[in-house]
């Protein structure tokens, strides 16, 4: 059986056999055992056999014992054999220290033990092992049984040689594959390519630790901040790789918290720590709900809070710590394992900092293109319409980096500080809507939020959301905002369940971020830097526009003494055809979309004009226009006689066919249908009418859309015209 040995562990079968055999040789025994590297004074290491209950290996500290002192006495005298004898007291001093290193030994087996009157022992001293039997009645072993014990002793000197070269084989094999265990890690470190493949480190040093036998429920990597005393935990378990990983625990005065800073510290190479009781229910309360860890997957929270006892057994170095949980203590050779694999994660997470490194290096020039792009547009935009195309560009930059969004866009907070103007991608698409959609800012809570953080100076503020809350801003800007393209169910059911507003100010208004997920620290950093950048475009437009506007003014002025030269150089009201056609020459070298445009002289009893137009640059024939008898004619002359100095009026489908079916019913008026026949032109499906009046009647003015920002152009032409007109009456 000793030659057949392959483990140490089958130690317990061969002293079975011999406890057997010297039974079987009617030799009185209650007790066999082995005695294994034995060192003066050190622990004890016996392997048993016995009629109890009592474990086949059992390990002990040195004491002061007859039995002990004898068994240290004959090895310094190089003797093989000693005899020890006990009387009941003796034997009972001896067994009652002994058997408090008995962990779990059953009341029955102890109270046989320090039942029995006496003891009688036989002890073999070998070179590599002692082999000694034991009787509780206390009778001495014969001349004879003594010599036969030798005999065992001497046939299992030779064998346990042989056990000796297998249990260093064992070593060396052992150690080959913790070996090989710690070069997989190691060979996976070395593959990583990105920072976040940490995650997958974490399992590989989990499943290598639980294929050299080591019974764990989980592990972790805890990566101390130094500067916050903050931990990010790594970990893996039985669920495998976890699809999101790195959970940041914020400085805490929790036990486990502060042992584990403290392990880091003094780089403690190997602890162990008992997490149980209030103690865990206490954290498990913080930690699933106060810090990072609310983010795992709920079945693995439950798993853990429903673990009410757990042994930690880990290793610290410069990182922090490599631990591990356990439902029992692992042995000392599993943390010696550990201590070894954090050294070899101490090389790794070098490793890992080189890339994180890398990567920031990498994402910070991403950043700067994209910023650079932006500036870039800004910088050669040479028109102030052009805003919108820079706006697309930092949202489509925006987007590159990784910053999604339900929409996004800058909004311009009016002078009252009540509306703000949003400049939005259209839902479903990448493009800037042209036209703003205008929010009051004034009405709700959040929008009154969001202008007070923007008049305080704030960088940005976040208005975070719950469900009601949620419905109740979306019903609002769906039908409280102008210009809005959705009804209130569609914008309602492209909603998140929680919505976050992400502002960030710049001096006219805010870069506007709004989705269903907060942004995390990076991209906050990163918005910031793009409102700074989107700061320096809209001052930029804000330079176009004043010299656009001052551009157009020098423009809207020439155009007004093209006018008033012609007007001032008449002579005879036959020239105010020709000047009808200069108005609408200047007028449409303005940009302004006009049909026609002329003068009109009124009546002295004010109910008709006599009408000088050109339309589309071709002069017509002097007609009389009716102020009377039909609806838009009527409300021309009401204008007329009143004090208001300006009318519009919006005419297309029945309106408009109504309006030019009177004017056909008067005789007078057909020449001048002849003449717009005659030249091809066709009369309008759609008319703005423009009146602007003065003293001796009015300037008309009719486009094919509405120009609201021409309204004051079109008074400015009238004074130009009033003045000259008057300076004709006085030459006439």
């Amino acid at each position: 059986r000793s030659m057949g040995m392959q483990k140490s562990e089958e130690l317990k079968e061969v002293i079975k056999i011999v406890y057997q055999q010297l039974t079987h040789l009617k030799i009185n025994l209650d007790h066999a055992g082995f005695v294994v590297d034995y060192v003066p004074k050190g622990d004890w290491h016996f392997w048993i056999a016995d009629e109890q209950d009592i474990p086949s290996k059992i390990t002990h500290p040195w004491f002061e014992s007859v039995w002990a002192n004898q068994f240290k006495e004959a090895k310094e005298k190089g003797a093989d054999f000693f005899a020890t004898n006990l009387n009941f007291k003796e034997k009972n001093k001896f067994y009652n220290k002994l058997l408090s290193y008995v962990p779990g030994l059953p009341e029955a087996s102890k109270n046989f033990y320090l039942s029995c009157p006496g003891l009688a022992a036989s002890t073999v001293l070998l070179d590599n092992v002692a082999l000694y039997i034991e009787n509780f009645s206390g009778t001495p072993y014969t001349e004879e049984e003594n010599t036969t014990l030798m005999r065992f002793g001497k046939v299992f000197q030779q064998t346990y040689t042989r056990f000796l070269d297998l249990q260093k084989a064992e070593a060396q094999a052992r150690e080959a594959e913790i070996e090989l265990a710690l070069e997989r890690v190691r060979a996976a470190a070395m593959a990583m390519r990105d920072s976040a493949e940490i995650g997958e480190i974490i399992y590989r040093l989990y499943v290598e630790l639980t294929k050299l036998d080591a019974k764990l429920d989980r592990c972790f990597i805890m990566i101390v901040n130094p500067e916050n005393h903050g931990i990010t935990w790594w970990m893996s378990g039985k669920e495998g790789l976890l699809a999101e990983n790195g959970f940041f625990i914020q400085m805490n005065q929790h036990p486990t918290h502060l042992m584990y800073l403290d392990c880091w510290r003094k780089r403690t190479k190997k602890w162990q720590y008992l997490f149980e009781g209030k103690e865990k229910r206490d954290w498990d309360r913080f930690g699933f709900s106060k810090t990072e860890l609310a983010k795992l997957p709920e079945f693995v929270k439950d798993y853990m809070t429903s673990v009410k006892k757990i042994y930690l057994s880990g290793s610290s170095d410069q990182f922090g710590s490599l631990v591990t949980g356990s439902p029992e203590p692992l042995p000392d050779e599993q943390q010696n394992i550990i201590s070894r694999f954090t050294v070899a994660f101490n090389q790794t997470y070098t490793r890992f900092l080189d890339l994180q490194k890398a990567e920031a290096q990498a994402r910070e020039a991403q950043i700067e293109a994209s910023l650079e792009r932006v500036r870039s547009r800004s910088m050669a935009m040479h028109k102030s319409d052009e805003l919108l195309e820079a706006g697309e560009i930092l949202f489509l930059e925006m987007q590159k980096l990784g910053i999604e969004s339900l929409t996004a866009g800058y909004v311009l907070i009016d002078k009252e500080e009540k509306n703000g103007w949003n400049y939005i991608p259209h839902p479903g698409t990448k493009k800037i809507m042209p036209v703003p959609v205008i929010i009051p800012h004034n009405e709700t809570i959040h929008m009154q939020q969001v202008v007070e953080n923007w008049k305080k100076g704030n960088p940005f503020f976040i208005v975070e959301m719950d469900e009601d809350e949620t419905i109740k801003h979306q019903t609002f800007i769906a039908e409280r905002s102008t210009n809005f393209p959705l009804t209130t169910a569609q914008h309602i059911s492209i909603s998140p369940a929680r919505l976050f507003l992400h502002n960030f100010y710049f001096k006219e208004g805010y870069v506007l971020i709004v989705g269903g997920t907060k942004l995390s620290a990076e991209q906050t950093d990163i918005m910031l830097r793009f409102a700074k950048v989107f700061q320096q475009t809209y001052t930029r437009f804000l330079d176009l526009q004043k010299a656009e506007a001052q551009a157009r003014e020098a423009k809207i002025e020439a155009a007004l003494e093209k006018a008033r030269s012609r007007s001032m150089g008449m002579q005879s009201s036959d020239e105010l055809p020709e000047v009808a056609n200069v108005l609408f020459t200047e007028v449409r070298a303005l940009g302004i979309p006009a049909w026609s445009c002329g003068y009109n002289i009124l009546a002295e009893d004010k109910t008709s004009a006599t009408c000088w137009m050109s339309s589309e640059g071709t002069l017509q024939l002097p007609f009389k226009l009716r102020l009377f008898g039909e609806a838009s004619f009527a409300e021309m002359g009401d204008f007329l006689r009143s004090e208001k100095t300006m009318l519009v009026q919006e005419l297309g489908d029945k309106a408009l066919e109504e309006h030019y079916a009177y004017m056909k019913s008067f005789p007078d008026l057909k020449p001048t249908f002849d003449q717009i026949d005659e030249l091809g032109l066709s009369l309008p499906t759609y008319q703005i009418n423009h009146l602007c009046k003065f003293t001796q009647g009015f300037l008309l003015f009719i486009t094919y859309e509405k120009v609201p920002e021409s309204h004051d152009i079109f008074k400015r032409f009238t004074k130009v015209f009033e003045q000259t007109y008057t300076r004709f009456l006085d030459l006439q």
